[in-house]
């Protein structure tokens, strides 16, 4: 009876804690491109399609293929929820969806903002929503990427070319307490001159000053072959039946700028 009515006490004083850690716990900031000065300079929804007069599905170059995987314009579907991305399976070869946007829009700084949903099972389908330089590779900002096999593992990184001409890249990994294939997330990024900071659903998830591009960027969605299992190279997977279809959906694109 003694103990019972001592586990009793302590679970209502385990409540209380958390009621008052509630109260005056710190709320986490959402970030607000209006509140920090930024105008909006580029919105797309694709409710009616996409224009491929100006959009691509390959980058400059067209550099079509990536070992495994192919990109197709086939695999990139309007619908009524966003633009979907999708992840099929061809002759000996995958077939995926991807959009780029180096022929029309190319950013120097800013606040770029995606809402996607993303496939499930993360790197199986290397599912990216990142910028480059359309003169070459790097520098490169991942606004983020899903390295982890249950879509709960975001890493947010950039890449720089070193001075012993080797790429180089800092970034985070992180792993979430949600799914990010069961709804709608935003991932964005705030490029300035001197710092770069990631979001998710406006929560700031990492930051950097170190070697930040000062050229412009364009922006790429897509999907493509991950590793076949843990361990294994990424882009080397050749999909099974059950593999495919998958489909990454982008809902809305936002770019906000200032000037400097």
């Amino acid at each position: 009876m003694v103990c019972r009515i001592i586990d009793k006490m302590i679970n209502i004083f385990n409540t209380i804690i958390a009621f008052f850690k509630g109260i005056f716990s710190k709320p986490v900031a959402i970030f607000d491109p209006f509140l920090s000065g930024y105008l909006p300079t580029f919105s797309e929804n694709f409710k009616s399609g996409i224009d491929w007069g100006k959009w691509t599905w390959v980058y400059p170059g067209d550099q079509d293929q990536k070992e495994k995987t192919v990109w197709d314009m086939e695999c990139v579907q309007p619908r009524s929820d966003g633009l979907a991305l999708i992840a099929t399976r061809g002759n000996k070869v995958n077939v995926c969806g991807q959009i780029c946007s180096h022929r029309f829009l190319n950013i120097l700084y800013g606040y770029i903002s995606v809402t996607t949903k993303m496939p499930p099972k993360g790197f199986l389908y290397f599912p990216a929503i990142w910028m480059f330089n359309k003169n070459g590779w790097q520098p490169e900002i991942d606004i983020v990427e899903l390295m982890g096999f249950d879509s709960k593992a975001a890493t947010f990184t950039h890449h720089w070319l070193g001075a012993d001409g080797n790429d180089k890249s800092e970034g985070k990994g992180v792993n979430l307490p949600i799914d990010l294939s069961q709804g709608f997330h935003n991932y964005s990024v705030e490029w300035t001159p001197d710092r770069l900071t990631w979001y998710l659903d406006g929560k700031k998830q990492y930051e950097t000053t170190s070697n930040i591009p000062q050229v412009p960027l364009f922006l790429v969605c897509g999907i493509q072959a991950g590793p076949a299992g843990k361990g294994q190279p990424a882009f080397t997977h050749l999909y099974t039946a059950s593999e495919v279809p998958a489909e990454m959906v982008v809902k809305k694109i936002e770019i906000f700028q200032k000037q400097y």
